[in-house]
């Protein structure tokens, strides 16, 4: 609800201590990828496929769009930093640009197109990392996931019970899916279309998700393209362009290389 995403802004640590020791080197976000982010960007965060894939599964070209080639087992991606947690709200965008259904028969009917598209899963969330590069985001421990097919997963692989499936609308190509994280509440919601989807049924949004390292997550089973947006285009959600919840500045401050005649001789 509006008032829940409202104390979602104000809630803060009861303890009042923090996640981070100052005096302890941080070997991922530290002075160099802060740095790194000041130069880049939101265009710091990419994606790079799990060394252990075979080379025919993954491919990403111009740093996030990812091409899932196969189609009859299951593969992840995750970016190569994670949410820095330093603002209160993180917002990123997964568009479906292409979907490949299996190949099918000239005779068959539509409704049995529908149906194979359906045994095909697309999967977008958030993980901790290390996570496997063999499975979909939200069956493992510390993930969770938006589903093609409606499904919203909360680390488990298992067959989820009837009433907690289809919760989200199905998504279809062309479709953009959303995930944001408020770092205070560890309050993780989704957005399709633009819109904010209702998660009353299934008990609210995800809450008290609080990992020091958080890393967008997208799997696939089926040949598919996905372009993802962590701030470097405006979002379809308008409310995280209005608030800039973009994972960083859309262009970095990397300073262009001095022109020539400034050498003199």
């Amino acid at each position: 609800s509006n008032t829940d995403d409202l104390n979602d802004h104000d809630r803060e640590r009861n303890d009042g201590s923090s996640d981070r020791n100052d005096n302890v080197f941080d070997p991922v976000i530290n002075e160099q990828t802060i740095q790194y982010i000041e130069d880049e960007g939101a265009a710091a965060w990419e994606f790079r496929p799990d060394p252990n894939l075979p080379n025919d599964t993954i491919l990403v070209e111009n740093k996030t769009e990812v091409i899932f080639l196969n189609n009859n087992y299951d593969a992840s991606i995750m970016t190569t930093l994670p949410i820095p947690c330093i603002n209160k709200v993180y917002y990123c965008e997964f568009k479906i640009f292409e979907w490949n259904t299996q190949q099918s028969n000239s005779g068959d009917t539509m409704d049995e197109l529908e149906d194979k598209q359906v045994e095909g899963l697309i999967s977008f969330g958030l993980a901790s990392s290390p996570y496997p590069y063999f499975r979909l985001p939200g069956r493992h421990h510390n993930s969770i996931a938006y589903d093609s097919n409606g499904d919203r997963r909360v680390n488990t692989s298992f067959p989820l019970d009837e009433s907690l499936t289809s919760i989200f609308p199905k998504c279809e190509r062309g479709d953009v899916i959303g995930v944001g994280y408020r770092t205070r509440s560890g309050t993780i919601f989704f957005t399709r279309n633009g819109k904010k989807v209702n998660e009353k049924d299934c008990g609210g949004h995800i809450r008290g998700w609080k990992f020091k390292y958080l890393y967008p997550c997208i799997g696939a089973n089926i040949p598919c393209r996905i372009h993802a947006n962590f701030g470097t285009f405006g979002f379809v959600y308008i409310e995280a362009n209005v608030k800039k919840w973009g994972y960083a500045r859309i262009t970095g401050m990397k300073l262009p290389p001095p022109s020539y005649e400034e050498y003199k001789q």
